[in-house]
């Protein structure tokens, strides 16, 4: 895989979350220069306005590659769908992170170096010991 990456982020609500997500993405996009990658927003928070507000200076700013605007709340999975479209305009794989995930030193070349394992390898996602149906180990 060779393709560009766009790190997709649906946003629905808490500011503060985001915040902590976004920057933490953009410490370590570094890690995976080569992939030319691009912060793809899509707020899903149409009538939050410290979201919006957050969101709209860090467009501005140039810390969000894309940012998506849904007019009305559509939920995770359109969002997620705005976003892979727009990564399949680029002709880029994505990395879909939710907008509470906290990122750290290599999380994103590990990501991708999994996947660049075998051609054959469509998905790949990380484990956490809090993350619903991904966590590990599995609570009775």
């Amino acid at each position: 895989m060779r393709d560009p990456i766009d790190i997709i982020v649906p946003v629905y609500r808490n500011v503060d979350l985001v915040r902590e997500c976004l920057d933490s993405l953009r410490r370590n996009l570094e890690e995976i220069a080569m992939f030319e990658p691009r912060i793809v927003v899509i707020n899903d928070s149409p009538d939050d306005r410290p979201v919006n507000e957050y969101l709209a200076a860090a467009e501005k700013n140039g810390q969000i590659d894309v940012l998506i605007f849904n007019e009305k709340n559509v939920g995770f999975v359109r969002s997620v769908n705005k976003g892979i479209a727009a990564a399949r305009e680029r002709g880029a794989s994505a990395i879909l992170v939710n907008s509470d995930t906290v990122t750290f030193k290599n999380t994103l070349a590990e990501l991708i170096g999994v996947a660049c394992l075998d051609e054959q390898i469509g998905f790949v996602s990380p484990r956490s010991n809090n993350a619903s149906i991904c966590t590990f180990p599995q609570t009775p």
